[in-house]
């Protein structure tokens, strides 16, 4: 059996929140994953007019595809369908992008382990 570079034959599951989901997305445009959970994600066309001190260049848009399970999860109030994944995976009825409701509370985290338990993670 032949390993993948990341030296094991099972791909990590990657939770990131905010800011750091832009560097969860470019990660996974050359890595491979078992799943992706984006907590309150940063759209990378607005990110550098949100935070021009940190992000002083644009950012263009990711352009992988998810083929493995996409979990996008907001706070109480934030805006749906901002993401490249929901505008273009998150309609269809096989799609791998789901929202998953809740925040950072126990509820939320009980949404996500729920999430994990349908793919199988």
């Amino acid at each position: 059996m032949s390993l993948p570079e990341t030296g094991t034959p099972f791909p990590p599951l990657l939770i990131s929140s905010s800011l750091s989901t832009l560097l969860a997305q470019t990660y996974v445009s050359s890595h491979p994953l078992s799943a992706l959970l984006l907590h309150s994600p940063t759209a990378p066309t607005s990110a550098h007019e949100v935070h021009p001190s940190i992000l002083p260049t644009p950012i263009p848009e990711f352009d992988f595809e998810p083929n493995f399970p996409v979990a996008i999860m907001r706070e109480a109030g934030q805006q749906v369908g901002g993401t490249r994944l929901e505008r273009d995976f998150g309609d269809e009825l096989d799609g791998e992008v789901r929202n998953v409701t809740g925040g950072k509370g126990k509820d939320g985290w009980k949404s996500v382990l729920e999430w994990m338990d349908e793919n199988g993670l």
